[in-house]
């Protein structure tokens, strides 16, 4: 009946988290914030085993890739909140599946990563998005950030922390 599991710092093994997809049959929430031993192996076991998952934070997990990102967007159709802030091994183009695919994010937490314009233009297609991260994103532009504010009509939060490009999008929102 578990539906939540916290292990932000901790010390997770893959075996671990494979024990944790075949046990927590319920979980509906997983926080992996700075757990060094999280890969894109255990976590894509996790997330294939959890279809129902809705929250995932996996921030400053710093051994995931494209790989993780792929699982998620085909197994967790259902997620509303994915935060993975400084996942810096994930390139541009993993963010394309999220827009794609996680039609009911309401929440997405993506500062310190390769998100570019357009990955941003396919998350605008997650019509119910009301927070979105994207400090210290440097590949991103105002065109960007001007077609997430006319697509997501539902955004409230909008965090732009050290946006290095000239901020024009905002005659848009």
């Amino acid at each position: 009946m578990l539906q939540s599991i916290i292990l932000d710092g901790c010390n997770i093994t893959s075996d671990g988290l494979k024990a944790i997809g075949n046990l927590c049959i319920s979980l509906r929430e997983l926080s992996l914030s700075k757990c060094s031993g999280v890969t894109d192996d255990a976590l894509s076991f996790v997330v294939s085993k959890h279809k129902d998952l809705r929250k995932l934070d996996i921030t400053c997990c710093r051994k995931i890739t494209d790989v993780s990102i792929a699982s998620i967007a085909n197994s967790c159709r259902s997620l509303t909140s994915l935060k993975m802030e400084s996942c810096t091994l994930v390139s541009s183009e993993a963010y394309i599946l999220i827009g794609q695919k996680c039609h009911h994010i309401e929440e997405l937490d993506l500062t310190d990563n390769e998100i570019d314009d357009e990955g941003l233009e396919s998350i605008s297609r997650c019509s119910r998005l009301s927070s979105l991260k994207l400090g210290i994103c440097l590949n991103i532009t105002d065109k960007g950030v001007a077609n997430v504010g006319m697509c997501c009509s539902k955004l409230k939060e909008l965090d732009l922390y050290r946006f290095v490009n000239q901020i024009q999008a905002f005659a848009f929102l």
